[in-house]
């Protein structure tokens, strides 16, 4: 009864002196506009949505596209061309709730863009209260954990770029 009273009223709570609130039920008081991250953005050279799927692409595929045949030939080809769709559908699946992911903690954290590490450890930091606490380790772990990713895939490109080398100078010599 009181509250339909004091809300046909429309009381205005952050103008009452023996109770501060950011809250007013006051007719015509607008709230708060949501914070935009791409309003604060200060990109030096924006990519176009062609330079991001040409971006996409390049990385998803990168030098698995020269295992390719060998991947098809000990899987077959109807298996193969199902995993490759299966796995092209997972990829691009994370990578969606990825940035979904990171435009809503930008929000969260009025930060105009985040890093992969940073959008994990603003997650933390922003989730549940019980895993606050741990934002500052995953941001850590993240950026080691893409480090330890990076070097090895790099190590595995060495070592296959070596082995083609090889079976060329092999192949030239015996001619």
């Amino acid at each position: 009864m009181m509250l339909t009273l004091v809300l046909s009223l429309g009381a205005n709570l952050t103008a009452n002196p023996g109770f501060q609130s950011s809250l007013s039920l006051a007719p015509g008081v607008a709230p708060e506009k949501a914070y935009d991250p791409f309003q604060h953005r200060q990109v030096e050279h924006p990519n176009s949505t062609l330079g991001s799927l040409a971006h996409l692409l390049k990385s998803s595929l990168g030098s698995g596209i020269l295992a390719m045949p060998a991947a098809f030939r000990n899987a077959g080809l109807a298996a193969g061309a199902l995993g490759t769709l299966l796995l092209g559908f997972i990829c691009t699946h994370c990578v969606y709730v990825l940035v979904k992911t990171s435009q809503e903690v930008c929000v969260e954290a009025r930060a105009p863009s985040m890093g992969f590490a940073e959008t994990c450890g603003a997650a933390f930091q922003f989730g549940p209260r019980r895993l606050r606490p741990w934002a500052g380790f995953v941001r850590t772990f993240i950026d080691y954990a893409l480090t330890c990713t990076y070097l090895a895939a790099l190590c595995v490109y060495v070592v296959f770029i070596a082995e083609n080398f090889k079976e060329v100078r092999i192949y030239v010599l015996t001619q």
